[in-house]
């Protein structure tokens, strides 16, 4: 009798036809891509909302209870901040605003929204590219640092340049990176007494970064604060901040439920596909399944020749989607400046869907299988 293990009957039918196996694939292909693009659309806009926190160069952030993210605008006393500084383990408070400011772009003399930060000139709130070498430069009234990663409709700002901020001229004293999000289009940098100086309220902030002693008991010094205030301040460590605000933009938003909805039906696109190709190939396979049943092979491994052949296509199929997809990450990044990156745990989440979307077609398809009569061939 014929050892039914030692034959290579799936990988037969994928290869078999030539022409039929690269359209298979392409059909996969793009059910990967669509899957690829929703999840870094979601990605995306999540990484691009919550990108300040991970570059806060400090140990807890301190703000207004009703910033329930970090791009509300609420404000908190600014002597809420400094009563921090009576804990001994407090070493550095560090004023933070955010606001709004127009920008004219020089060439088109349009005029739009840019995002600006402004704190101490001789503080050292932020990791970022190229704040380092310029941060001498904020000690200028005059100087601001602006953000290399914002969007191309500001123009082509470098350093040296004069610009106009809310019809008052600046001179841009170096670049930093810290790139736009889905509510700002781009940063400029600026001193504190730069920022008061246009008229702002001096005595609220929009938050504070503090900067404390080695081997501080995190947990303990935000409730000693809290309490100092209860009711009206939250306070976090960088990580927390970005674990709330990717939460708020993923369940409370309209984009966020949008994005998280599209991957679910790019998954579902790719289970018609699928089933749609698992199906004709069996359709056209009919008469052999049909007497592989009439020389005693069992209802089981036909069944199983069909689930093989669908997790060949998948795994064949998921490397050019894979390819695809990291070729329109790359162009949506550089003409949107929105975060589009692949990781380890995003290749296999697809991975993981491109195998379970073929398994589950096959499921679908395979009780035509289960139909095939022997007397219809003979």
């Amino acid at each position: 009798m014929v050892d039914s293990r030692k034959i290579p009957l799936a990988w037969k039918i994928v290869t078999f036809n030539k022409r039929r196996l690269i359209l298979s694939l392409a059909g996969i292909a793009f059910s990967v891509m669509t899957m690829f693009l929703e999840l870094g659309f979601y990605n995306g806009f999540n990484d691009s909302q919550v990108n300040l926190p991970p570059i806060f160069n400090g140990d807890l952030v301190i703000m207004h209870k009703t910033k329930i993210h970090m791009m509300k605008t609420s404000y908190l006393k600014k002597a809420i901040l400094h009563q921090t500084l009576a804990f001994e383990e407090v070493e550095e408070a560090i004023p933070i605003y955010v606001g709004m400011m127009s920008l004219k772009n020089s060439t088109t003399d349009m005029v739009y929204d840019i995002g600006v930060m402004a704190f101490p000139a001789d503080s050292v709130p932020l990791k970022v590219s190229g704040f380092t070498e310029n941060q001498n430069v904020l000690k200028n009234k005059n100087s601001v640092l602006f953000d290399s990663l914002s969007r191309s409709i500001y123009g082509k700002i470098k350093e040296g340049d004069e610009i106009e901020l809310s019809d008052k001229k600046f001179l841009v004293g170096g670049l930093v990176e810290l790139g736009p999000n889905f509510t700002r289009n781009g940063w400029v940098i600026m001193s504190d007494s730069a920022w008061l100086n246009l008229g702002v309220n001096p005595h609220k902030i929009s938050f504070g970064l503090l900067i404390v002693k080695p081997g501080t008991d995190l947990e303990t010094l935000k409730s000693k604060i809290a309490a100092l205030n209860p009711g009206e301040v939250t306070v976090m460590t960088p990580r927390e901040v970005r674990q709330r605000d990717t939460h708020f933009w993923t369940t409370a938003t309209p984009l966020g439920i949008v994005f998280g909805t599209g991957l679910i039906i790019g998954f579902l696109i790719g289970v018609m596909i699928c089933y749609q190709i698992l199906f004709n190939e069996i359709t056209d396979h009919m008469a052999q399944y049909a007497t592989l049943k009439a020389v005693g092979f069992s209802n089981a491994f036909l069944i199983g020749t069909v689930m093989k052949i669908a997790i060949l296509y998948s795994l064949l199929g998921f490397l050019p989607g894979l390819l695809g997809g990291w070729v329109l990450y790359h162009i949506i990044e550089y003409f949107t400046r929105i975060d589009m990156f692949l990781t380890g745990g995003r290749i296999i989440l697809i991975c993981i869907f491109t195998v379970l979307m073929s398994v589950f077609s096959g499921l679908l398809a395979v009780r035509k299988v289960m139909r095939a009569d022997p007397a219809d061939v003979f």
